[in-house]
Parts: C-alpha cells; structure tokens; sequence
C-alpha cells in the first residue's frame, strides 16, 4: 500500500510552483441521467458528463508574482502533485479557471488566499508507477490482453 505524506505535495501553474501552499482539495464528479421507465420498482441512472473542481490554500504573499496573476476569471495549466514532482510520482492536470479567491486571517495567524478552481475539459492522471495517465493505461492492458 502506498502511503504518501501531504508536505511533500506540490502545485505548479503555468509551470511554476505556487509559493507557500498549506492545502488543496481536488474533487471530481459524474453527472447521473435517470433512465427509470415505467414498471421499474427502481431508478436506474447512468452516468453522463463528467467534471472536476477544487481549490488551493496558501499564505497570501502579494509580491509572489505568480500569487498576483491568478486573478477571478483567468484560465490556467494546472499540475498537482500529491507527493512531489519527480518523473516517478503520480500527478493530476488540466485547464482551468480561477472561479474565487478568498481571503482569512485571525489575531493569531497569518493572512491566508484561498483560490478556487473549475476544470473544463479533461482531468489526467498520470500513475506514478509507470508515468502513463489512467486511460493509456487501460488501453494498453487491453492490447496486451
């Protein structure tokens, strides 16, 4: 079983790492069709269109140029890393665009920018064991089969 420490987590934009990152969160989504018919006791659903969203933490930095530029409504190239980014680790990608930013701070913490993204278009995840995304990964079991 792989276990994977989240400190060593990165996220890159544009192909530059976001400075001072504390959290992320990465959710995806299959939108569900009810294709119940008339005598069925049951739903039955099947699913459609699928999506994926999520958002990042950090200490707000306003002289982090990279901080600065993602402004509300900005597309852009996203890669996390949930356990560093050597070839050999597991990665997610896509297009997106910043949906939010938000701001908190407390009395007894630092200032913190929580920026929230949607993905449009597909989200690829590539394996850390072979560093092929899951779909070519499927598809070359099933050539091999």
């Amino acid at each position: 079983m792989a276990v994977y420490l989240g400190l060593e987590g990165i996220i890159k934009i544009r192909n530059q790492t976001v400075a001072e990152v504390r959290s992320w969160t990465l959710n995806t989504a299959a939108e569900l069709v009810d294709a119940s018919c008339l005598g069925d006791s049951w739903k039955v659903h099947y699913p459609t269109i699928k999506s994926w969203h999520g958002s990042l933490s950090c200490f707000w930095d306003d002289t982090d140029p990279l901080q600065q530029a993602l402004t509300v409504g900005e597309s852009i190239e996203l890669i996390l890393y949930p356990a560093g980014d050597g070839d050999q680790h597991a990665s997610f990608s896509g297009t997106a665009f910043i949906t939010a930013r938000d701001y908190t701070g407390s009395h007894n913490g630092l200032v913190e920018a929580t920026i929230t993204f949607q993905g449009s278009g597909a989200l690829i995840q590539t394996n850390a064991n072979n560093n092929l995304n899951v779909k070519e990964r499927k598809e070359s079991t099933k050539k091999e089969s």
